[in-house]
């Protein structure tokens, strides 16, 4: 059966194991941009739909103060699980995890008043989220972030179709109309996702914004 990424009850995709966006591992082009540009400022970084926790545990280790948060109770705690794997040999890693729906944050954070975060990171949430409640992720943004936080999005790519087998799909003329409002589009370019089990590998944008 062919995998489809607009599901709701993501909770039970993860039980199930019927993911094929958690692929176990950072995002190779998240890695990419950490290890081979500046392109990401550190400093406090909030991830939009974490999963398992594999990029936000990277970022942590790569100098970021990381707050991840995902609807999936299941995801969060499997993030949870390895961050405490992570640090079984006493190191200390700058992350917390927390379930939470990213349209209603950053309240749903549970700690009060929240600074706005220096970077924002989503691979994944945003192509998902704005076909239900694009209004709803266009304020949390403007909650979470201030004028000079740094945003980088990897979704979907409406420049291939793959009939299903991979995430929902963005034009670079819906990219500017959904995100520019808010933000300066500074480097937009394709990349390929990682494999999602299949030896499929979709075709994304790999999005750098700054707010404005």
């Amino acid at each position: 059966m062919p995998h489809e990424f607009n599901e709701p009850d993501w909770n039970a995709r993860y039980i199930s194991g019927d993911a094929p966006w958690d692929v176990g591992h950072p995002s190779t082009e998240l890695v990419r941009i950490v290890e081979q540009t500046d392109e990401l400022p550190r400093g406090r970084l909030l991830e939009l739909g974490c999963g398992t926790g594999t990029n936000a545990v990277y970022l942590a280790r790569n100098g970021f103060d990381v707050a991840g948060v995902d609807i999936a109770h299941e995801a969060i705690d499997r993030a949870s699980a390895r961050l405490a794997r992570e640090q079984s040999d006493g190191e200390s890693l700058s992350v917390s995890f927390h379930v939470a729906d990213v349209t209603k944050l950053p309240a749903a954070l549970g700690q009060g008043e929240v600074e706005p975060f220096d970077v924002l990171f989503d691979r994944g949430c945003y192509h998902c989220v704005r076909r239900a409640a694009l209004a709803e992720y266009q304020a949390m943004l403007g909650r979470v972030t201030r004028s000079g936080s740094v945003f980088l999005v990897l979704c979907g790519n409406a420049n291939e179709t793959l009939e299903d087998r991979g995430p929902p799909t963005v034009s670079e003329a819906e990219l500017n109309a959904d995100l520019g409002g808010l933000f300066d589009i500074v480097r937009l370019s394709e990349y390929r996702f990682d494999d999602i089990g299949d030896g499929t590998r979709p075709l994304g944008w790999s999005v750098l914004m700054r707010r404005k």
